[in-house]
């Protein structure tokens, strides 16, 4: 399952949002969120992203049958995560606990994808950030 994640923040310390949608391996969506989270920073937001996909896969049917593969448009969120150096040390819990995740619930991957690939994700995320409401939408 390929879930494709943003997270976006207006300004330093503005309002935020983040969003993402799950497909199956026929491209098929199966659920998509959006939530606002506060007011943070970008990077903040973006392993707010991640951590929520986590949680939401993993509590989902799919965990025992398919690999979950998260893809993101921000690399540094992506290279932290992969490889845990250079993290900001106000965001190093927050990368611990990912990865604290990931050992508990088994094998998943994230990947950097091009911002143009990810416009569905950014368009959720906008939609949290500006409506300041969240959805959950399981199809």
């Amino acid at each position: 399952m390929k879930f494709n994640i943003d997270g976006l923040a207006k300004g330093c310390l503005g309002p935020t949002g983040i969003g993402g949608i799950i497909r199956n391996e026929s491209g098929e969506v199966k659920i998509n969120f959006s939530k606002p989270i506060g007011m943070d920073d970008s990077s903040q937001v973006e392993i707010m992203a991640v951590k929520e996909v986590i949680l939401i896969f993993f509590t989902s049917k799919w965990k025992e049958s398919h690999l979950l593969i998260i893809e993101s448009d921000a690399s540094n969120v992506v290279n932290w995560v992969n490889n845990g150096s250079q993290v900001p040390w106000r965001l190093r819990k927050w990368v611990i606990l990912i990865k604290r995740i990931k050992e508990q619930l088994g094998p998943w991957e994230i990947k950097h994808v091009p911002r143009e690939t990810n416009q569905e994700a950014n368009t959720l995320a906008k939609n949290a950030m500006s409506l300041g409401q969240s959805t959950f939408c399981v199809f």
